[in-house]
């Protein structure tokens, strides 16, 4: 591309796409095709000087001996599908980043021990979860249950408007992998099951095929080997586990938690918490209403902590497609300190083990 090239066009970055700046590179996310595409600092402040602007501005803005610089990086947006050119950009206007305020409640863990269990306030639990019009609900078991016990557990959820349920618990050989399957079947919101402690690593995916039909996946059981833990299982950080393909948890992840906003936990003895694995306790479901709760500054105050907050992640390139998490902490003492269970330093751009990280043995949960 010359300089003199599509002079009366105007550059737009696609709709689909979001860039953000790191430490020591930027990275551009395509959330439609779940690809990612990482680029200088000096391009990231071009890209974003140069977005919805006529392409003769990005040549005007370099000396003449950078403009085959500047052309090669407008082909490789162009060749990528990065950015359009347009005679007519009004026609593309920019997506608002607001996020959706619609529930009070979106995810919540409920934690159970068959031992202990009763009925009445499990009930009590998911009809006012729905209530909040909460979507996902992840039950997690911490001891020996029987087959009913499962089904009485879904039964009860089964009636509501919830339409998302995870099961957690760990490896018991009396619980066949055909009887995960047909509770997979029998339950729709059903569609992931977590089996810890289990013989070997491994994913069933549970599908119907029909003669000339599309397979039609109802549901996944993944198995194991770790333990489940009380929570001790969540917060590692992995490239793998970040969101690259919902631009709407974009706009979210820039602005909240990606893991404690509109989110509560109910543990084993009733107690209402932000997350399992913190110990701050707000009331009991026994003796208290989780809407009471969850509208309290106090309680919402992890879920509003930005990752341009947080240390070291502020710097990340990865920040807004990162979870994060707020429960292990490299220091403890502080709520906005770089979560312990990641490996990533964006100053050398490197994933490194987090296990192997001499503040591991100083970072605990926070209280």
């Amino acid at each position: 591309m010359k300089s003199s090239t599509y002079t009366s066009e105007t550059i737009i970055l696609t709709s689909s796409c979001k860039i953000t700046k790191g430490k020591s590179r930027s990275l551009i996310v395509d959330y439609l095709r779940n690809e990612l595409f990482f680029i200088s600092n000096d391009y990231y402040q071009l890209l974003k000087e140069i977005d919805r602007k006529p392409v003769s501005h990005a040549f005007s803005m370099v000396d003449s001996k950078d403009h085959d610089s500047v052309s090669e990086f407008i082909e490789y947006l162009l060749e990528n599908e990065i950015i359009m050119l347009s005679k007519t950009p009004e026609l593309f206007p920019q997506l608002s980043e607001e996020t959706d305020d619609f529930e009070l409640i979106r995810d919540s863990i409920i934690e159970i021990d068959p031992k202990n269990f009763i009925a009445d306030v499990f009930s009590k639990t998911v009809q006012q979860l729905n209530s909040l019009r909460c979507n996902d609900i992840q039950l997690r078991l911490y001891s020996e249950f029987s087959t009913d016990f499962i089904h009485e557990l879904l039964c009860s959820i089964n009636n509501t408007d919830i339409n998302y349920i995870e099961l957690h618990f760990e490896y018991d050989e009396k619980i066949s992998r055909e009887f995960l399957l047909s509770l997979i079947e029998d339950y729709p919101s059903l569609s992931h099951i977590f089996v810890y402690n289990a013989p070997e690593n491994r994913i069933y995916q549970h599908k119907i095929q029909h003669d000339h039909y599309y397979p039609l996946l109802l549901g996944n059981i993944y198995y194991a080997q770790t333990p489940l833990n009380s929570g001790s299982c969540c917060g590692i950080i992995t490239q793998e586990s970040m969101n690259f393909d919902n631009i709407l948890k974009y706009n979210e992840l820039k602005q909240k938690n990606g893991c404690l906003y509109k989110k509560v936990t109910i543990d084993k003895e009733g107690n209402i918490k932000n997350c399992p694995s913190m110990k701050k306790k707000y009331g009991n479901i026994k003796n208290a209403f989780i809407e009471n709760i969850i509208k309290q500054d106090e309680f919402q105050f992890f879920g509003n902590i930005k990752k341009d907050e947080i240390a070291v992640c502020q710097d990340c390139e990865f920040r807004y497609a990162c979870t994060d998490c707020r429960a292990f902490l490299q220091d403890s003492s502080d709520v906005y300190s770089k979560p312990l269970k990641c490996g990533y330093n964006p100053e050398t751009c490197v994933w490194e083990d987090w296990s192997a990280n001499p503040l591991k043995n100083r970072g605990k949960v926070y209280e």
